[in-house]
């Protein structure tokens, strides 16, 4: 009995001693609070502990606490008060991490708010982050349409103006006050990098959808040839388009510019199936030296179905055309436009010994269709 008795104060005594331990160490009290409580964990130390470094600790702590904090997403209490505070750290590595951070953290009223502050940070990285994580918002609220607006309109920096149209976009037509903005800036050419305010700017206007149409109208007459090109192309996805704008896309057919004349094409079809009068500009078209007119013609040949019947023969040659995504394409052409395609059996079935797979996969399946078998 004496020997159990002793067993057992000897194991109380350890136990004592564990529990002495882990309330005199602050970490592994932390940990054991945070265990209780059912608080997330990330790198191994609760979110609580890497929000108050986020406040307190040094320089490189505090930079990697934010970049922490923004990995694990967890939607703690304090998180996001903590990094939107952390956009105001003297340290522009902090200021960055917590920018990147906020994207985690979706329409979060809090965090829209303290990222759209971050756009006049004296750091242009810290700009780059606060407007990348703002153009993940969705949908975005409407008062940071005229914050990220001033932002197009004033920052030289190429990155943060398409992060800042692209989340303009996501506003939808909550975004209306933009569209001149937008429409003007679709004239603009990419400056040789990755970053096209241009293309940004088109797929933006897509999104604030039939808001931009009266203003994407009246686009059509512009003096700007990519401008007329581009308004021409969201129209043709947007819908019913009064009288007046196929009148003015039909005048485009006769434009100076190729790709203006192939893209009013291609919207005349898809807004009123005139095949009398597009046909002949695709036709014409497919055969254009620009890589990007070709394919533009054939995606629009193939919508066309059997009524691009004539197209035929200028679709062959294309079968050997230097990009293959362009061959696929017309391939695919073929096929839908199915028996009356019956002169391209002879060169589809070249394709079928094409060096692309895709190619010779999209030639069997044309064949299958024109043949009817």
């Amino acid at each position: 009995m004496k020997r159990r008795a002793r067993l057992v104060a000897w194991v109380l005594g350890l136990l004592a001693a564990g529990v002495v331990i882990v309330l005199v160490v602050p970490s592994w009290r932390s940990g054991v609070l945070a265990r209780i409580r059912g608080e997330p964990f990330a790198e191994g130390r609760p979110i609580s502990h890497w929000v108050d470094t986020l406040q307190t600790g040094n320089d490189s702590d505090r930079a990697h606490a934010a970049h922490v904090l923004g990995e694990s997403g967890a939607d703690a209490p304090g998180v996001v008060t903590a990094l939107a505070g952390a956009l105001k750290d003297e340290n522009p590595v902090v200021r960055r991490n917590a920018a990147t951070a906020l994207a985690r953290f979706g329409a979060h009223p809090d965090a829209v708010t303290a990222l759209l502050g971050a756009l006049k940070d004296s750091e242009r990285t810290v700009r780059q982050e606060a407007a990348r994580s703002l153009a993940q918002v969705r949908p975005l609220p409407s008062e940071a349409v005229r914050p990220l607006l001033e932002t197009v309109q004033g920052d030289r920096d190429p990155f943060i103006r398409v992060f800042s149209i692209t989340a303009i976009g996501h506003a939808g037509d909550q975004a209306a006050e933009a569209v001149p903005t937008l429409i003007d800036i679709l004239k603009e050419r990419a400056g040789g990098g990755p970053a096209d305010p241009s293309a940004a700017a088109a797929q933006a206007l897509a999104e604030i959808g039939p808001a931009a149409r009266p203003a994407l109208i009246s686009a059509l007459d512009s003096k700007d040839a990519r401008t007329r090109a581009a308004a021409a192309q969201l129209l043709g996805g947007m819908g019913p388009v009064p009288p007046s704008a196929l009148d003015a896309l039909e005048r485009m057919l006769k434009d100076q510019d190729r790709v203006a004349r192939v893209q009013a094409a291609r919207a005349l079809w898809k807004l009123d199936r005139r095949v009398t009068t597009t046909l002949p500009i695709l036709i014409e078209a497919v055969a254009d030296r620009d890589s990007l007119i070709r394919s533009l013609t054939v995606d629009a040949l193939a919508a066309m179905g059997p009524e691009a019947g004539p197209a035929v023969p200028a679709l062959v040659p294309v079968l050997r055309d230097e990009n293959y995504m362009t061959r696929r394409s017309a391939a695919a052409a073929l096929g839908k436009i199915g028996p009356a395609a019956r002169e391209a059996i002879p060169a589809l079935r070249a394709a079928l010994q094409d060096e692309e797979p895709e190619v010779r996969r999209q030639a069997e399946e044309s064949l299958k269709a024109i043949e009817q078998r």
